[in-house]
């Protein structure tokens, strides 16, 4: 059967078998993957209605990605159907640095004052917060009194109270118990923060995906069409214009320049993880339901994203709420 809607499965380690233990076992990641117990796996997604599996750039180097592709074309034999595949990078973005010492993260009540550090380069401590930002921006001039500094997808909010242009650091005050731990992703609402279209890590990575074989990119945090536009001329100068790309709308910018966007793009992306963070809560549905109606009467491709039958990771059913 011809489905008019299409699967896009992500891809990782719990589908994969390595030295004959599953995901979560002593010493998985020790072992050496078991390409065939792998592909017999990844078959069984195939067979079960996968169409195109997503292969997620923001973890993992290009030899763990490179055989978890080989895998799945090993999988497409076994199975006897063909798949798409689909890189999709991981853009730019901002998150927390490393720490001093052996430290891996840290405690906060709410109503606790602690600074956010813009400088690039340097280390957090508790006390100072630094913030690793693609591109080494100082973003401290895009930051306004009164914006949310959200971490680990706003597990914990902070609020910015003082800019302090000594230091170029802001104090922010802790809107709810909880954790900073390092290399963890920070969202600041309401800016238009000018990082660059592609870091040097999403280029190297797309031209990767590109001499794999890859058929679809999903481009992450799409602003302008510029952005889309950067990944089409790395596409057709390596001979690969047939390659369709997606464009990931995860923030304001990206809603607020939709159309051009939908102009350059073959399809969109509408990824409701950051852009329920990025945008208020309550708006996600009415963004979602307004752009698939945008692309279908494009006539291109529209994909949702993120919390897709999240209640199937540990239940055998959906909730109505999920299928509807």
């Amino acid at each position: 059967m011809n489905k008019r809607v299409k699967i896009v499965a992500t891809l990782g380690p719990a589908v994969e078998i390595r030295g004959g233990k599953k995901f979560g076992e002593d010493g998985y990641w020790g072992e050496k993957l078991d390409v065939e117990a792998s592909a017999q796996n990844i078959a069984k997604l195939i067979e079960a209605g996968a169409n195109t599996f997503r292969f997620n750039f923001s973890h993992g180097d290009h030899q763990e990605q490179g055989e978890r592709m080989a895998t799945v074309k090993l999988a497409e034999k076994l199975a006897g159907k063909k798949v798409g595949f689909l890189l999709d990078t991981k853009g730019p973005e901002i998150r927390t640095e490393l720490f001093e010492g052996d430290a891996k993260e840290y405690s906060y009540k709410t109503g606790e004052k602690i600074r956010v550090a813009t400088k690039q380069g340097i280390k957090s401590t508790r006390d100072v917060i630094a913030l690793n930002v693609a591109g080494a921006l100082d973003i401290y001039d895009d930051v306004e009194v009164g914006h949310q500094v959200l971490v680990d997808d706003g597990k914990l909010g902070l609020r910015v109270f003082v800019k302090d242009d000594a230091t170029r650091e802001f104090e922010v005050v802790v809107e709810n118990d909880g954790i900073i731990a390092k290399q963890k992703g920070v969202n600041i609402p309401n800016t238009k923060i000018p990082f660059p279209a592609l870091a040097e890590r999403d280029n190297d990575d797309i031209r990767f995906g590109l001499e794999q074989g890859i058929n679809f990119i999903a481009i992450s945090f799409v602003r302008t069409a510029k952005d889309v536009e950067e990944v089409r001329a790395i596409c057709e100068e390596t001979g690969n214009g047939h390659v369709q790309l997606f464009a990931k709308i995860e923030n304001q910018q990206g809603i607020d320049n939709l159309d051009e966007i939908l102009e350059v793009a073959d399809g969109i992306m509408i990824a409701r993880g950051d852009m329920g963070i990025e945008v208020p809560f309550e708006m996600v549905p009415v963004y979602q339901k307004m752009i698939i109606t945008k692309v279908n009467a494009a006539g291109k491709v529209a994909i949702t994203a993120t919390n897709m039958l999240e209640t199937m990771t540990e239940k055998p059913r959906a909730t109505r709420s999920e299928v509807s």
